[in-house]
């Protein structure tokens, strides 16, 4: 098991992170999404197609949890990121907290759930605190079983 850093994971994180910060700055919402790294290297944005309607947040993520288990069965990708708004228990705090969440598993084992907690200010100023990271369930390369959800919720906007 993996606990420590990876690369490919590390670039999906590096890519992404500033996007959902810059939506949770300008709309106070993050709509889940995800990004891939195939095995070419090649980083790919994924957003689950809408059409009209709008299903709650946990149905995306999970669309997008589907579409990565069949990629990593057919072998087409290395690394994958779910990225979501959740509502969190932070370790050492009573009160719950929102944050920002990216699942990050890769095809040599790595599998943790990324935090960066957030909130806005009286005055309206987003503020990201230091990220803390859990492990994950290794659901996407077919390793373990259902995604860890001890700590947190997807928020349903």
């Amino acid at each position: 098991m993996n606990h420590g850093r990876s690369p490919n994971a590390d670039v999906l994180v590096r890519d992404f992170l500033p996007f959902a910060m810059d939506m949770l700055r300008a709309y106070r919402e993050l709509r889940p999404f995800g990004a891939y790294m195939a095995n070419d290297g090649t980083v790919t944005s994924v957003t689950p197609d809408l059409s009209e309607v709008s299903p709650p947040a946990s149905s995306l993520v999970k669309l997008l949890r589907d579409r990565y288990r069949q990629m990593a069965a057919d072998g087409n990708v290395q690394a994958t990121a779910v990225v979501y708004d959740s509502y969190i228990s932070i370790p050492n705090e009573s009160a719950k907290r929102d944050a920002i969440a990216f699942e990050l598993d890769t095809s040599d084992g790595y599998s943790m759930i990324w935090y960066w907690p957030y909130a806005f200010s009286d005055a309206g100023q987003f503020v990201v605190e230091s990220p803390f990271a859990i492990s994950g369930s290794k659901e996407i390369f077919g390793r373990s079983g259902s995604p860890n959800t001890s700590l947190e919720r997807t928020r349903e906007g």
